[in-house]
């Protein structure tokens, strides 16, 4: 009877580990730098924070972000949803790729393209975007661009783009030293 009680017992334990080895892993979220140059002219500055998945990324992955677009002349700050909220994002493709130290853009990937614009979609005026080849747009292919656009001044920074590039990186820690 004892030997059958023990038996119970293991068979029971393995039930729950087998149970909790199909639950997915709790990701911590990952606040990333941007600092990039767009033709010289152009800057986007600031953070994106994603939900910490690792590998392809899709919209809802990205929790947050601040970025200062500044294209020479004009700047704005595009908040995401923790920051402020005056921005959305938009992800196509599986080309835009997480790791535990960076974010990179594959611009040779189908339907590629990755935007953060305000205030929307149907009527951007202020954004940053990296555009692979992206379905049927004759122009802004493999481009990474910036645009402040302002029925006074619109204004765009834009630069061809190949390959795959890292768009933002994992801050860079300095040590404290105990006091």
């Amino acid at each position: 009877m004892r030997t059958f009680k023990k038996g119970r017992h293991h068979f029971a334990s393995m039930i729950v580990i087998f149970s909790l080895a199909q639950m997915p892993l709790q990701s911590l979220a990952i606040t990333y730098d941007v600092n990039r140059v767009i033709d010289g002219k152009g800057t986007v500055s600031g953070f994106i924070e994603t939900d910490g998945t690792i590998g392809p990324l899709l919209a809802p992955n990205f929790i947050d972000w601040n970025l200062r677009v500044n294209d020479g002349s004009h700047v704005f700050t595009l908040l995401g949803p923790k920051s402020g909220a005056n921005s959305t994002i938009t992800v196509t493709g599986n080309t835009t790729i997480a790791s535990t130290k960076d974010i990179q853009f594959d611009f040779s990937g189908s339907q590629a393209r990755i935007e953060i614009i305000n205030p929307s979609a149907a009527s951007p005026e202020n954004g940053w975007a990296l555009v692979g080849d992206y379905g049927g747009l004759v122009h802004d292919k493999f481009e990474e661009m910036c645009f402040l656009c302002s029925s006074s001044n619109p204004a765009s920074v834009t630069e061809h783009r190949s390959g795959i590039i890292k768009f933002s990186m994992l801050p860079n820690r300095i040590p404290q030293s105990p006091n």
